[in-house]
């Protein structure tokens, strides 16, 4: 006698092989989540200092604040907009004060190298101190953007020790 398959009986027999497929599959996952991940380890990269944040206007990179300045030092920094725009090749001027606003510096140029036209510039000044305060004294540099028309004038002060 012959058996024929019926529609319920092809249904039972998907089920079960579905049935057995999905459980040799969470199986898998289960015994494989057991297992110690042995990967190799990523090599550490080493941290840098952060690179400093060009804000709109003027960032100066060295001296840092409160840092011990000499004689004659470089002035690092960047100007990209915001009333420091660069005429001529010159962005502004630098000075360098004692505590109580005694010059001890003339006002430096900061000039630009290169196309003066761009935004924003790298620049670099070397400030000759023409009397030294005494050694710990507080001041400041001062920087002023050069501002022609009058309308936009702007500084930033940096605490430095002589």
């Amino acid at each position: 006698m012959k058996k024929v398959l019926t529609n319920q009986g092809v249904t039972n027999i998907l089920l079960i092989i579905f049935g057995l497929i999905l459980s040799a599959v969470l199986v898998g996952m289960f015994v494989s989540s057991g297992k110690s991940n042995k990967s190799t380890p990523k090599p550490v990269t080493p941290v840098s200092a952060p690179a400093p944040t060009i804000a709109c206007g003027l960032t100066i990179l060295s001296p840092k604040p409160y840092q011990t300045i000499g004689q004659g030092f470089l002035i690092k920094g960047i100007t990209n907009g915001c009333g420091w725009v660069a005429f001529e090749a010159q962005v502004g001027t630098v000075q360098a004060l004692e505590q109580d606003g005694t010059p001890v510096s003339d006002q430096t140029p900061i000039h630009i190298p290169g196309d003066w036209m761009k935004i924003m510039h790298n620049f670099d000044v070397v400030l000759t101190l023409n009397d030294i305060p005494p050694s710990g004294s507080a001041g400041a540099l001062i920087f002023r953007n050069d501002d022609p028309s009058g309308e936009n004038p702007k500084s930033v002060s940096i605490p430095i020790k002589f």
